[in-house]
């Protein structure tokens, strides 16, 4: 029985060393040295300082930061430039740091030609940087969306930071500017049926149809007006945002109930009038009918 025991334990140490040497070559994070990120939940601001986290894209249910465009309101521009936001783990340089990024085929329905990425960069003295990238204006963008899904790699200047912030999703179109943030999109999801509970933040459910249906339906179009809505308009929190307001804007009096039967009116009447349902053109319910989240 001894003998037994003694042979346990010799292979448990081993197995211990092994273990030990078989991660020192896995280049994994390390806090202490100079990393690039997406900004996340509660991530820095061009000053360095902590900000809220409506400011971020990011979203946590699939570890992806998103950031959306529309030339809704340009419409006659061929091509704007977007930068998506860059943050640094380490400190500063009185350097331009360069950023290594890779364009992933899978999750991006751009074709050739609609976008340029133009650099990739940490300014000098800086602690955010950005990549900044030429999205084109095509007629397609009236009846769908493009998307472009990329991800940090490592380069001279940085590791790579934690893997929950290396991805990131920029979508455009000239329809309307999809939410990416998570206080806007869980509004959508009390309003909209969809794959996942009435208070969730994933866009898995998300399409330009029936959003422009709820803009339609409920005459959300002036969000972002600081003079509108009272202490629930988007002009501090959400960039302007004109066409969801945030969750808190719902909860109260439990309004998102009666939003979610006028929109339910709103696409019985639809059918109605055009002998067929709407539907989804984009998510993953796209080609099924828009349905009102029912309660």
């Amino acid at each position: 029985m001894k003998n037994f025991i003694y042979k346990l334990f010799v292979l448990a140490a081993a197995s211990l060393i092994y273990t030990g040497c078989s991660t020192d070559d896995i280049d994994t994070y390390n806090g202490e040295e100079n990393a690039i990120r997406f900004p996340g939940v509660g991530g820095t601001g061009a000053d360095g300082e902590l900000v809220d986290s409506s400011y971020s894209g990011y979203n946590a249910e699939d570890d992806i930061y998103y950031g959306s465009y529309s030339f809704m309101e340009n419409p006659l521009d061929e091509s704007t430039e977007y930068k998506l936001p860059l943050s640094i783990v380490g400190m500063t340089q009185d350097t331009d740091r360069k950023v290594n990024v890779k364009v992933l085929e899978e999750g991006t329905t751009a074709p050739q030609g609609s976008y340029e990425i133009l650099e990739s960069v940490i300014p000098a003295d800086e602690r955010e940087g950005y990549i900044r990238i030429k999205l084109a204006n095509t007629s397609e963008l009236t009846t769908t969306s493009y998307q472009l899904k990329v991800e940090l790699l490592a380069s001279e200047d940085f590791k790579l930071g934690p893997k929950e912030y290396l991805t990131a999703v920029l979508t455009w179109n000239n329809v309307l500017p999809k939410p990416t943030n998570t206080h806007l999109i869980r509004s959508y999801n009390m309003i909209v049926k969809g794959e996942t509970s009435y208070i969730s933040t994933s866009l898995n459910s998300y399409s330009t149809s029936a959003h422009l249906a709820i803009v339609d339906a409920l005459g959300w179009d002036d969000w972002g007006d600081p003079t509108a809505h009272l202490i629930y308009n988007n002009a501090k929190y959400d960039n302007f945002y004109n066409y969801l307001p945030r969750y808190a804007a719902l909860l109260s009096g439990e309004l998102y109930k009666a939003y979610a039967k006028k929109l339910d009116e709103y696409l019985k009447a639809y059918e109605a009038e055009h002998g067929s349902p709407l539907l989804h053109d984009g998510g993953k319910l796209e080609g099924q009918p828009v349905e009102a989240r029912q309660y």
